[in-house]
């Protein structure tokens, strides 16, 4: 009798590319795939957990099709998203909601010692703290920038003076701000911005919301370092050629900030393998600034970041290694 090959559970949404190009990689190895796009449940998809004394049983239904978790192999959780629900009174739709996300973080749990994760959300949320990676990648030996992170008017002057005026200050957690009016909701990107002695004049908002704040580091250039398994595939970004990029890459110039293959030296590829694994995960995506000394500074470890970009720009091969990982 052929035994079935376990199947990859992708959990995703609709509009993800970074899905689709590592799907062709998995239908090109044959392997057994389903893609879980987590809006859909719970109106498209249906979920059930059984437990009783003598049985557990968890029960996926997608597309029609019946998937019991003894036939999931792996599991990339890549970018879910919740569901538009239908019309109801701002009380119940909140509940179902929370409901909704109850119900999968239990599908997570029953899953987590079963199965390969790519990454499981629970060391996702860990890894995510910048608290705790700072400081993870501090006892693995990599430089980190002084870093004060604070709701304290002083601290900010105090940590301002002790750096004469070299410090930046970027968020602890999110990287947007949404803001509502009767048009709808826009959602406003907050970037890595330099402290100037003004901004410190009106720093009472910063009671109700601790920021990030740490010396600026001299840049001669930029990497990306995506972690796949054992693998670590480097991307240097040349941030300071653009005026726009200087201060932070993700204000986008692509057209003026070329994007190479870089080969990382060793012992730093080591590490951004080393936290990776700290921090429980088999993927992520570790931002480093190169300084005109040649000194490598670790920013931040980002447990599950963009990086198809980087492929189309580089032509490296990380679809093709997040397929082979998954694959086993």
């Amino acid at each position: 009798m052929t035994q079935r090959r376990p199947m990859i559970l992708i959990a995703t949404n609709a509009i993800d590319p970074h899905a689709d190009a590592v799907i062709e990689y998995l239908e090109e190895l044959g392997t057994s795939w389903i893609r879980f796009n987590t809006e859909d449940f719970p109106e498209l998809v249906q979920m059930s957990v059984e437990v009783g004394e003598h049985m557990s049983a968890v029960q996926l239904t997608v597309g029609g099709r019946d998937i019991s978790a003894k036939d999931v192999g792996a599991v990339w959780y890549r970018r879910p998203e919740l569901p538009v629900l239908p019309d109801l009174n701002s009380g119940l739709r909140d509940f179902a909601l929370e409901e909704i996300q109850a119900c999968r973080r239990g599908l997570w749990e029953a899953l987590r010692s079963e199965v390969l994760w790519v990454n499981h959300p629970h060391d996702i949320r860990r890894a995510a703290n910048k608290m705790w990676q700072l400081e993870a990648a501090r006892q693995i030996g990599f430089n980190v920038p002084d870093t004060l992170i604070t709701n304290v008017n002083k601290r900010v002057m105090d940590f301002y003076e002790y750096h004469s005026g070299n410090i930046i200050g970027k968020p602890l957690s999110r990287s947007y701000l949404e803001v509502s009016d009767s048009t709808g909701v826009e959602r406003l990107a907050i970037f890595t911005n330099k402290i100037e002695r003004r901004h410190l004049e009106v720093l009472d908002g910063l009671r109700y919301g601790p920021v990030i704040f740490q010396n600026q580091v001299p840049k001669k250039y930029e990497v990306r370092a995506t972690v796949v398994g054992e693998e670590v595939f480097a991307c240097r970004i040349e941030s300071q050629e653009s005026e726009r990029t200087r201060g932070d890459w993700r204000r986008y110039d692509l057209a003026n900030t070329p994007h190479k293959a870089h080969e990382l030296d060793p012992v730093v590829a080591s590490k951004c393998v080393e936290i990776t694994r700290k921090a429980g995960l088999l993927f992520s995506a570790i931002d480093l600034i190169v300084t005109p000394d040649e000194e490598t500074v670790f920013l931040e470890v980002n447990p599950n970041g963009q990086w198809l970009w980087i492929e189309q720009l580089t032509g490296l091969p990380i679809a093709r290694a997040l397929a082979r990982l998954l694959a086993g």
